[in-house]
């Protein structure tokens, strides 16, 4: 998905999530519009009570004209968030539906 930030074009490309035990969950990328990347995305560790059942984002939707990133876990269920565009952190979490 691509957006504008202060007249810079970004695109977040969400990767495979690796299910597997103790891999990371790093899936996605936002890269500036001559490829190079920005930062990679992590979702917040603080989502669910044992940091290692969130597996990683499996969507980003637009929504007002930046992504939404929605992040799955093993058993607790989707979260959605927002992309910090400064620090490349995921803020504004909360249940996803």
């Amino acid at each position: 998905m691509a957006w504008q930030e202060h007249d810079e074009t970004l695109v977040v490309v969400v990767e495979a999530i690796d299910t597997a035990p103790f891999t990371p969950s790093d899936n996605a990328v936002v890269f500036r519009a001559d490829g190079s990347e920005r930062f990679r995305l992590k979702p917040p560790r603080d989502l669910v009570y044992t940091p290692g059942d969130v597996h990683g984002f499996c969507l980003a939707v637009p929504q007002d004209g930046r992504p939404l990133m929605i992040m799955v876990t093993r058993n607790a269920g989707d979260f959605q968030g927002r992309i910090d565009p400064e620090t490349g952190e995921i803020v504004n979490t909360a249940t996803w539906r």
